[in-house]
């Protein structure tokens, strides 16, 4: 087991985290939570494969490391800063740099067991993909996709109502797992249709998700691209599009 924190000091300088943070990021296999209340929690925020930029690879104490999610968890505080705006009850586990076991994979480990440690309604994953040309992605694994689905409509509302306002310029284009076990997607377009597609990174064998049924609680999973993570200039701060994503996320999930 690495380190644990329970993070209270102040998260955000305007859009950039915490200098505190950005070095405690740079440690190795360090455990976060973030509580704005007590529970109960309506969600349980997680970030499974956080790394900062240019530190790349989890699981390096394992048989099998692989590539982290760059600034996955900085994506998921801006979640986080913006859901607790809207006093949505929230606790975020982030988990940095992980040595050994992937975190979400296996039950056995801190991150796994503290997403389940208190009781909430929904468990919402946040996790980093490559560029494609669907740069979002929701799914729900093997589970229910009813709220999933819902929240996906909220959505979709909301990013229609800010182009229209001038606040983005096009809507994000993004995918929705349409059936439980299988990779088909609706994919919403940045022209506002919809057409079939695939996932390409559905979680469908994530123990997390697996086991958020078994506790009787809904279950999401977001995937997303570089550009709403970082960019080449901006490493520890969120981007303009992760600022936009975490505020529509955060509206939908209110509505739901």
């Amino acid at each position: 087991m690495g380190s644990y924190i329970n993070y209270t000091d102040t998260i955000f300088y305007e859009n950039r985290i915490n200098q505190e943070l950005v070095n405690l990021f740079r440690e190795k296999d360090y455990l976060f939570t973030f509580k704005n209340s007590k529970p109960p929690y309506t969600i349980i925020l997680g970030a499974p494969h956080q790394v900062p930029y240019g530190l790349n690879t989890i699981g390096y104490d394992s048989i099998s490391p692989r590539k982290g999610d760059t600034s996955s968890g900085i994506l998921a505080l801006g979640i986080y800063r913006e859901l607790d705006n809207l006093g949505v009850s929230t606790k975020l586990v982030i988990k940095s740099r992980a040595s050994g076991l992937d975190p979400n994979k296996y039950f056995s480990t801190d991150y796994t067991k503290e997403i389940f440690a208190e009781q909430a309604q929904m468990l919402f994953e946040v996790h980093g993909k490559s560029s494609t040309k669907v740069p979002l992605e929701f799914s729900a694994g093997q589970n229910d996709l009813s709220r999933v689905s819902k929240l996906c409509l909220f959505f979709y509302e909301e990013m229609r109502e800010k182009q229209n306002r001038g606040i983005i310029d096009s809507i994000f284009s993004f995918g929705l797992q349409e059936k439980p076990d299988k990779d088909d997607a609706i994919v919403f377009t940045s022209r506002g249709e919809l057409i079939s597609g695939s996932m390409s990174l559905p979680a469908l064998k994530s123990t997390s998700l697996l086991s958020a049924e078994s506790y009787g609680i809904s279950a999401m999973h977001l995937e997303a691209a570089p550009e709403f993570r970082f960019t080449s200039n901006i490493k520890n701060s969120l981007t303009s599009k992760g600022v936009q994503l975490s505020k529509m996320i955060a509206v939908s999930r209110k509505k739901d």
